[in-house]
């Protein structure tokens, strides 16, 4: 066991993840003329599992990717933003019982981009890792944002598959 921390900085093109919200959200926005993010939040809060802070909004997800996953936005990297990310990890430590965690916070481009990212969010997801002596807990930050994280070989698994059922070729 140990902690670390990833970060991620790319260029033309964000993580696939974070690239199909944005562009979902510029389609939602196309069609109904309104901010994706604005929207999502707004029934999270009519729901009771969501609140604003400052200039944060924090929302406990309906379908996590995880256990607990609390998701948070706001315009920017925020002294408010930076204290509830905090908040809901002491929140996890203290009230939940939460032994591991992941974060993955997510940010628009820092440079000019032809893509328009207008709207979008800095997002932080937090889910609960499970218990470290679980097997089931063996996932990392990268899952939330970028891509799935494989490491079987699919030839290998068809493979053993075609074994076990008696498959030939």
């Amino acid at each position: 066991m140990h902690g670390h921390a990833h970060v991620a900085l790319g260029h033309d093109m964000h993580y696939t993840k974070t690239e199909a919200l944005r562009r979902a959200a510029l389609g939602y926005k196309a069609i109904y003329g309104t901010n994706y993010f604005d929207e999502l939040f707004e029934v999270y809060r009519a729901l009771g599992l969501g609140f604003e802070n400052e200039d944060t909004r924090v929302f406990v997800s309906l379908s996590p990717i995880r256990e607990k996953e609390t998701v948070i936005l706001a315009p920017g990297l925020t002294d408010s933003f930076k204290q509830r990310v905090y908040d809901v990890l002491a929140c996890f430590r203290d009230n939940l019982d939460v032994l591991t965690f992941n974060v993955g916070i997510a940010v628009p481009p820092i440079g000019t981009v032809k893509e328009d990212w207008s709207g979008f969010p800095v997002i932080a997801r937090i889910v609960d890792r499970g218990y470290p002596n679980n097997d089931s807990s063996d996932f990392g930050s990268v899952e939330i944002f970028a891509a799935s994280v494989i490491h079987s070989d699919p030839f290998e698994v068809a493979r053993a598959l075609k074994d076990t059922f008696g498959v030939r070729g």
